[in-house]
């Protein structure tokens, strides 16, 4: 099991939500959803 430094999982989290926006932006995943990064009523796990 890898665990990450405190530093490497910080920048994990600060890209994680846009790399999403990215995705779906890219691959039109979730069409009815257009700003994960900053959407405030989005479960974590169910993203």
């Amino acid at each position: 099991m890898l665990t990450l430094s405190e530093s490497d999982g910080k920048l994990y989290y600060d890209l994680w939500k846009p790399l999403l926006d990215y995705t779906n932006d890219r691959f039109h995943v979730k069409e009815h959803v257009k700003d994960i990064t900053h959407a405030q009523d989005l479960d974590p796990r169910e993203i």
